[in-house]
């Protein structure tokens, strides 16, 4: 019996942070995203387009490649897309 996180899980889609004034303000969650990978170019930049899709005002998004030793473009193509 599968269900839906988003379903069971509500969040606001920002933080509350307080300054000295007073005054409420809100800041995005700050989200990192690891992905591994090892001479898979061209699934990575699919994986990447993928995550930076879901980016928004509501998400500080981080996207981080872990290359294990790829023979490949991967590099290239990582730095491209803009991760780290």
């Amino acid at each position: 019996m599968a269900t839906d996180v988003s379903e069971r899980v509500r969040a606001p889609a920002v933080i509350p942070v307080h300054h000295a004034e007073g005054q409420p303000t809100v800041r995005p969650y700050r989200v990192s995203v690891v992905i591994p990978t090892r001479n898979r170019s061209a699934l990575l930049a699919e994986a990447v387009r993928s995550v930076q899709a879901l980016d928004g005002p509501d998400l500080d998004l981080e996207i981080i490649v872990v290359d294990n030793g790829s023979t490949d473009d991967t590099e290239q193509v990582a730095k491209a897309l803009g991760t780290r």
